[in-house]
């Protein structure tokens, strides 16, 4: 039933916005849809890097590592699949990290070692 989609993709926005508060993103405050997140750049770092062009650009690199993301309105626009898994999450999570984050600590986060990255 609807409910429960709302709640399963609530669940996975959840999962993925609580990843890109410790990179320093914020989301409008209030009541959301579950299907849909809009990520926006919280910190001044972000702000000052995440001009609205780059943005457009870092969601085309995002695209060519196979995730798919929009930008709307100055955010990154989320809107998961009903079956997206923990492993996708995790591949959203380090290619934002990899392309937003300048701060080494911040991106160890999420990227690990072994992977590669576009920096």
């Amino acid at each position: 039933d609807i409910e429960q989609v709302q709640a399963t993709l609530a669940a996975v926005n959840e999962k993925v916005l609580e990843g890109a508060r410790q990179m320093g993103f914020t989301t409008t405050p209030g009541p959301r849809a579950g299907h849909i997140l809009g990520l926006r750049p919280g910190t001044p770092e972000l702000k000052e890097k995440l001009t609205p062009e780059e943005m457009i650009r870092i969601g085309k690199r995002l695209e060519g590592r196979g995730i798919f993301i929009s930008v709307r309105c100055g955010a990154f626009r989320i809107s998961p699949y009903l079956h997206t898994t923990d492993e996708e999450i995790q591949q959203l999570l380090v290619g934002l990290a990899d392309e937003c984050c300048d701060d080494d600590d911040t991106r160890a986060k999420f990227v690990s070692s072994n992977q590669p990255t576009t920096r």
